[in-house]
């Protein structure tokens, strides 16, 4: 399987390919829902066949991917603030 490259793939292209979290590769099943600000795909672990994850792209990246770091960034920022 190939492995998802944001930079290369767009949305429709997601499904079928992996991505590595934690170190257990998971397969990237087709879109599971259409949010305002995001796409969001389940990732289904390799192994055991469990979905464990999700996976949200925010839909700015694909026009703007500085701006959709920019975003996560603060958006981690706020979480990390919040639990602190």
């Amino acid at each position: 399987m190939e492995t998802l490259d944001l930079q290369r793939h767009m949305p429709p292209e997601y499904a079928g390919k992996v991505v590595t979290v934690n170190g257990c590769t998971h397969e990237v099943v087709p879109h599971i829902a259409t949010r305002s600000k995001y796409i969001v795909h389940a990732l289904i672990n390799q192994r055991s066949g469990l979905s464990p994850h999700v996976m949200k792209v925010r839909k700015i990246f694909y026009t703007d991917p500085k701006a959709a770091r920019t975003e996560s960034l603060t958006t981690a920022e706020a979480v990390i603030q919040g639990l602190s």
